[in-house]
């Protein structure tokens, strides 16, 4: 850019004798100068001539000029700015030393005493910018100069000066970014006004992260997939890229990389604090554990759909009373039963605990295959001898057992006897006698397997044994680990979580205690699961074989978010699947891997062509295999009250209730059956403990009948009592949801969350947006830079014939490089210019995204096809993707089925119409008259193909 070196040199030469460029960014060239009046150094920043025309430069002056008042050691101090035959400039002193980006170029990773050297003098210098009201806003490492061996943060202010000069609007137009993607906050990248101070405290955290592990956190091909990153993705463990990084630095940093400002450090200062105690002699802080982000990755919103095929809930207890018949014994199988602990003073979760360590430690020793411990522990009747040895291992298929007793031995030692048993032959291999100390006892565990592994090898070649295989060597963090199991599988989730916390405060490597605090956290409002299934992941090393394939899946699961619709994010999905299915070919008789594997065929299987049906099928499994397992429960209710009715899902219920459990799930349940339980739900008392629910009781109350169209409107009734005692969002998406869905159209606009964008199209397709507002609203959006929220919009557009909202929208996902959403409008803008067939192409050749609210196209194209008469090809699509099992049902899900309803009429399936006019009918038979017509329909049908009246109430 010569001529604009010359056009610089022409304006200043009165002030500054310009040497040669120095570097460019984004916004400014940057040039070394002499300063003709003090005869010194300096370095001036011209602003791109096209950015200086967008803004006004006597207002980006008057800002930058607030930056001038900073006066600090760690602070590149301002020293003169202006304007110029157009050119808009300001001066800094010229710092020979290199910037940080320089060093990183050089030196990817930063010794660690380095890195908290610089971070700890960034932090000092915007602690003292914050005190006098300046928020940096763009801190990043080509904006940290070296003076010497100190740091010093230049740039201050100019932010939030080209901010105020040109406006938000005219920045978003010019595509001028505030900030740098790569070190955008959250609320930067969504172009919050209100980002305070905390946005620098999560830049610091960024630059932290780059000098520790040797790349950004956040690593996307184009800056939109960055910012979309900073929104909901996970920050991956330091340990995956660099182990020896102190988990007290760890901690402190990822601290500033939590995705809402209120959970990070609250200002600069407070950091500092926390960075000073690091450099002390002792260390200073040492949490063992960072905290989970608590970004909006994507909820695991637990949900089901569809109403084809039953779950009897009789068949439930009948399956586990029947008798069953016992395979063949294995001799490479074997069981590890709860050890009889026969003294008081001894902790009783030992006796499952040292089963649970010997298994997980004998479990892959050459052929071995250890029957999961919870199996064991359910068959097992209590006694330790070779009779009920027996019974169980012939029950499992197991040729060998293990079983014994712990009893103390003086004030602080126990003592534990075991036998090694030959199922096949009927008789004692060996006898073990070990003693340690009471508070060892997982070395105990761990002796057994040595010495368990040593006498089988006498007869069969066996590998060595990984010892303490639950993934600690710390006695504390496994004994608090294993009481975090007992309160998990009875779904008291407040205890497990608080014993898992204190299991990886103990040991901060624990990969197993992280996963199960993620399931934890999975069933909990909040979200922040994912950064712990990830960092189990990071550490699932030297774990067996089945603990170790369970992590291996859930830490997948976790990295299916963000989904950004490539080839190797479908990868991901279907990998996930497959390697859910290894985990129940390989160990049948595991509940906790038919649980897994429910899960991720509920979650993800839609998307992968596998039916809701299997998920049901895999919860029954993991019931019928261990029925004490509270948490294989939770879906059944669902399934039970959606496949075959209240009284079905009452009798699960009390199954549920049975098993011991507590926490807001149990509440939530006990609820539910109250309002199912026609003698009980209209009585006070139940109304009293719908609103005596915490958050999370509110959330799975309302989940367990969200989908059911009853004629009390469960769901609405509970989403009120929701909505009406939560803050945030939460509660008011789900009341909105749930009054579009029962056909409540005009209060589910007018309620707080009427406009979400996941809504928002479907109740203006249906009428209840005046066509000016949904024009005022979408435009509003494109012209903020949300345009995403206009996704929804693109049908009401095509109806319209608005080609120009269209277009608009198109360049707009073009922009922000989003090819599913770019490719839709292009479809449906080929409707709006009547051109179905190219239409019917272009949808045919999207592969539907996985999120709820993405059902625009395969609806669209489903229509398409049946215009066409081609109802076999439209009903595989209906079919297909019947419904996607995430987010609170709503009106396009009645559309759905209505849709589906038309299609199996035209081809005579006569039951499957009838069972969709139904549900049309029952969800919106109480609805607004802007449903009716949809209702008539659904009416008529019904008694066209059943020749019974389908009046307004039945």
């Amino acid at each position: 850019m010569p001529e604009l070196l010359e056009r610089v040199k022409r304006a200043l030469a009165d002030r500054y004798a310009i040497e040669r460029e120095l570097g460019r960014g984004g916004m400014a060239v940057v040039y070394l100068a002499r300063d003709l009046k003090h005869s010194r150094p300096v370095a001036i920043k011209v602003l791109k001539p096209d950015l200086a025309m967008a803004l006004g430069a006597e207002r980006f002056l008057r800002e930058i000029e607030i930056a001038a008042q900073l006066t600090h050691p760690n602070v590149l101090t301002l020293i003169d700015s202006g304007h110029a035959e157009g050119l808009v400039y300001y001066v800094m002193p010229y710092v020979q030393g290199e910037s940080l980006r320089h060093r990183l170029e050089r030196e990817p990773q930063l010794p660690v005493e380095d890195a908290l050297r610089i971070v700890r003098e960034v932090t000092d210098a915007l602690a003292h910018a914050h005190a006098q009201g300046v928020v940096h806003r763009d801190v990043k490492p080509e904006n940290i100069l070296f003076e010497g061996k100190h740091a010093v943060v230049t740039d201050f202010g100019v932010a939030k000066a080209v901010r105020e000069a040109s406006g938000v609007g005219k920045l978003t137009t010019a595509g001028v970014a505030l900030g740098t993607p790569a070190y955008m906050s959250p609320e930067q990248a969504m172009a919050d006004p209100h980002a305070d101070h905390r946005t620098d405290v999560y830049s610091v955290g960024i630059v932290a992260y780059e000098m520790l592990t040797g790349q950004p956190p956040f690593v996307e091909p184009t800056a939109p997939q960055v910012l979309s990153a900073h929104m909901v993705a996970p920050v991956e463990p330091m340990s995956r890229h660099r182990d020896t990084v102190p988990p007290a630095f760890e901690h402190v940093v990822l601290r500033c990389l939590e995705k809402n400002p209120a959970d990070r450090w609250q200002n600069a200062d407070e950091l500092l604090s926390q960075l000073e105690m690091l450099t002390t002699p002792s260390g200073g802080i040492t949490p063992m554990r960072s905290r989970a982000l608590t970004g909006t990755v994507r909820k695991r919103w637990t949900r089901v759909s569809g109403l084809a095929a039953a779950i009897a809930a009789v068949a439930i207890a009948a399956f586990l009373i029947r008798p069953q018949p016992g395979p063949v014994p294995d001799p490479n199988v074997l069981v590890v039963a709860p050890f009889n602990v026969l003294d008081p003073l001894l902790e009783d979760l030992w006796g499952e605990g040292v089963a649970q360590i010997v298994a997980n430690n004998l479990d892959g020793a050459g052929p071995l295959t250890a029957v999961p411990p919870s199996v064991v522990f359910r068959r097992w009747g209590g006694t330790a001898d070779a009779a009920t040895a027996r019974d169980v291992a012939e029950a499992t298929g197991a040729g060998l057992a293990v079983f014994g007793r712990l009893v103390g031995a003086g004030p602080d030692s126990v003592r534990l006897s075991a036998t090694l048993f030959d199922v096949v032959a009927d008789v004692p291999l060996a006898e073990f006698a070990l003693r340690d100390e009471v508070a060892r006892v997982d070395r105990l565990a761990d002796s057994l397997s040595v010495r368990v592994i040593g006498e089988l090898s006498r007869i069969r070649p066996l590998g060595a044994a990984r010892l303490s295989s639950l993934g600690s060597a710390s006695p504390q963090a496994v004994k608090e680990f294993l009481r975090g199991e007992q309160f998990y599988r009875r779904m008291q989730l407040d205890s497990a979580r608080a014993h898992y916390g204190r299991a990886v405060a103990e040991d901060s490597s624990f990969a197993l205690a992280y996963n199960r605090l993620a399931r934890v956290g999975s069933w909990t409002m909040g979200g922040g699961y994912a950064a712990d299934f990830l960092r189990a992941g990071a550490l699932n090393h030297g774990l067996a074989r089945r603990e170790s394939l369970l992590i291996a899946t859930d830490s997948l699961f976790a990295a299916t978010t963000p989904f950004v619709g490539d080839s190797a994010a479908w990868a991901r999905y279907e990998r996930l699947l497959t390697m859910a299915e290894q985990a129940v070919q390989a160990y049948p008789l595991d509940p906790q891997a038919w649980y897994s594997v429910g899960e991720v065929r509920l979650h993800e299987g839609t998307y992968v062509g596998v039916p809701s049906d299997r998920a049901r099928d895999a919860f029954e499994r993991a019931v019928e295999l261990d029925s004490t397992f509270a948490p294989a429960y939770i879906h059944l209710i669902e399934f039970a009250l959606l496949r075959e009715g209240p009284e079905a899902a009452l009798r699960v219920i009390d199954e549920y209730l049975a098993r011991g459990v507590g926490g807001s799930h149990a509440a939530a349940a006990r609820v539910v059956r109250a309002l199912l339980d026609p003698a009980t739900a209209g009585t006070p008392e139940a109304q009293e403990l719908l609103e005596s629910l915490d958050a999370n009781g509110r959330y799975s109350a309302h989940l367990f009948v969200e989908q059911w169209p009853d004629p009390a409107e469960t769901s609405v009734r509970i989403a009120r009592v929701w909505a009406a005692s939560d803050d945030s969002l939460n509660g008011a998406a789900a009341l909105a949801a749930a009054l579009s869905h029962r056909g409540h159209v005009r209060e589910a606009y007018e309620s707080r969350a009427g406009r979400l964008w996941t809504v928002f199209g479907d109740l203006a397709l249906l009428g209840i947006v005046p066509p000016d507002t949904v024009d005022a609203v979408t435009a509003s959006w494109l012209d903020r830079g949300l345009g995403w929220h206009t996704y929804s919009s693109l049908r009401w557009w095509a109806a319209r014939g608005d080609t120009v909202m269209l277009d608009r929208a198109t360049a707009f996902f073009i922009e922000r490089e989003l090819p599913f959403a770019a490719a839709s409008s292009r479809a449906f803008r080929s409707l709006a210019v009547g051109d179905s067939a190219d239409a019917l192409r272009r949808l045919s050749e999207l592969r539907t995204w996985p999120f709820y609210f993405v059902h625009y196209e395969p609806f669209a194209r489903a229509q398409l096809l049946a215009a066409a008469g081609r109802y076999e090809e439209a009903l595989e699509v209906l079919d297909e993707w019947r419904w996607p099992l995430e987010g609170f049902p709503h009106a396009g899900m009645v559309l759905w089925a209505l849709e589906r309803a038309r299609v199996n009429d035209v081809l005579g399936n006569r039951d499957a119409a009838v069972e969709d006019y139904a549900y049309v009918l029952d969800a919106w038979r109480n609805g607004d008259p802007e449903v009716e017509p949809y209702v008539e329909e659904a009416r008529a049908a019904l008694e066209r193909l059943t020749g019974e009246p389908h009046g307004a109430e039945r």
